[in-house]
């Protein structure tokens, strides 16, 4: 009985093993730094992989068998949704930590479907007990809108921050949907378990050997959906703004805030500016007939 093998599957079940292939998240790099870029014009508080990401090959050995695998993975890249993620880690309600978690493989336009951003509360051993505390309004959301505008402009390139008068070092993305999310199941499971290095890497800042961010907590579900609801109060006010806030509002059209799956905030902003614009439009036609008359 003859045997059926891989290039003998139908194309909608190749097309699940291409998308298995492609939907490896961005492997963790331990040992590495982040550096707290010179140009960032911030509080010195948003600290970078000290590294720039590669580009995801994951699916081209794919390519490379054959001829018939070859046209079936560009056709699944060609469909494939263009979505981002990666975590802030908020550690302190100081320190903004950005890790990439999954970075699309493929041609990737001017023009990204959706960009998901994994919120992470946490506290070093030091802060455990001041960790509901309050601290000064806006600062830590600042620098959290700081890490969204920095995507919009440069990318996934956090080096280019040194870089800037490179010709490349601007990619002026849109992002039809921005997607910040909180997952707390993990707290309420577990409220008193140190957070993995795989769940937060690269936890040494360069030049500050002095800090000490071994073992990280999560702050408690409470404090945690009570800084979600001040970003999205922040987020509010800033889009009116100028600098990142109109960074974000230029090329953003949605922005959802979510807690475990329910929405807990939404901003949309392109519908919201083709009401304005039409408000513009019958404002002007109502004064051109008015001076007719």
């Amino acid at each position: 009985m003859p045997t059926s093998g891989l290039l003998d599957l139908p194309s909608e079940l190749l097309f699940d093993i291409i998308h298995y292939v492609a939907a490896s998240p961005y492997p963790p790099k331990f040992g590495d730094k982040r550096y707290r870029p010179a140009c960032l014009h911030s509080r010195a508080v948003v600290c970078f992989p000290a590294e720039d990401p590669i580009w995801p090959n994951s699916t081209r050995s794919l390519q490379l068998v054959c001829q018939r695998l070859h046209a079936e993975t560009h056709e699944y890249l060609t469909k494939a949704s263009q979505t981002f993620e990666f975590d802030v880690a908020i550690v302190n309600n100081h320190w903004i930590w950005p890790y990439w978690r999954f970075i699309p493989g493929g041609k990737i336009g001017f023009s990204i479907e959706r960009l998901e951003i994994n919120l992470i509360y946490c506290v070093n051993e030091d802060e455990r007990e001041s960790s509901s505390r309050p601290t000064p309004a806006g600062a830590t959301e600042i620098e959290f809108l700081k890490v969204v505008s920095h995507f919009l402009r440069y990318g996934l390139r956090t080096t280019s921050f040194e870089k800037i008068s490179s010709p490349k070092a601007r990619s002026n993305f849109r992002i039809k949907h921005l997607a910040i999310k909180l997952d707390t199941s993990k707290i309420a499971s577990n409220p008193n378990k140190e957070i993995s290095e795989v769940d937060i890497p690269l936890r040494r800042i360069d030049g500050l050997a002095h800090l000490s961010f071994e073992p990280l907590f999560p702050i408690d579900t409470t404090t945690s959906l009570d800084r979600l609801d001040a970003l999205a109060h922040f987020l509010t006010h800033a889009l009116c703004s100028s600098g990142d806030g109109l960074t974000v509002r230029e090329r953003v059209d949605y922005i959802s805030m979510s807690a475990d799956g329910q929405l807990k905030g939404e901003f949309d902003i392109a519908g919201h500016m083709s009401k304005e614009q039409e408000a513009r439009i019958a404002d002007y036609r109502r004064q051109s007939l008015g001076s007719g008359n």
